[in-house]
């Protein structure tokens, strides 16, 4: 259970610290940061689902949700529920939703 929790707002989205794993509520994409462990978490739900950033020493990104997230332009990745700014591919091509 996280203790002394620090927050920091950069528009929507809080940058937290505290001690221990975050088990409280937070507002989706909120991360924080266990000053006991230097792990870094992430609100997956705006509840209290949080998601551990992993270390990858191999120093590769495996993208492995983009498989299902196939779309010619923005337009088709909105329709997939793609965030702005989420990553989509078309084809064999990795893009950026920006509109």
């Amino acid at each position: 259970m996280s203790q002394r929790i620090s927050s920091f707002p950069i528009g929507t989205i809080y940058y937290q610290s505290g001690y221990g794993v975050p088990t409280h509520i937070a507002t989706k994409g909120c991360t924080y940061i266990d000053i006991d462990t230097g792990t870094m978490y992430i609100n997956k739900d705006g509840i209290i689902d949080w998601g551990e950033f992993l270390d990858n020493p191999s120093g590769f990104t495996i993208l492995s949700n983009l498989s299902t997230l196939n779309a010619v332009d923005d337009s088709g990745a909105a329709g997939l529920g793609v965030p702005l700014y989420g990553l989509y591919r078309n084809g064999h091509v990795v893009q950026i939703r920006i509109v």
